[in-house]
């Protein structure tokens, strides 16, 4: 929590390091927008099946 790295090892050899979150500050609701640009058929039958064939079905 004070900010310091941890080695977890396994009969000597390093196998993950955990190290410090950096926390991100938003500035409330809304903070994002006028960030994003959603096109009218954002949510459309069409572009969720693009979305599928790009990434793979929900699930």
């Amino acid at each position: 929590m004070a900010g310091e790295e941890i080695v977890i090892s396994r009969a000597g050899n390093p196998v993950a390091k955990v190290i410090p979150l950096r926390r991100t500050t938003r500035t409330g609701r809304g903070s994002l927008r006028g960030a994003l640009d959603l096109t009218g058929d954002w949510d459309s039958d069409e572009v969720n099946d693009e979305v599928s064939r790009d990434f793979g079905p929900p699930g």
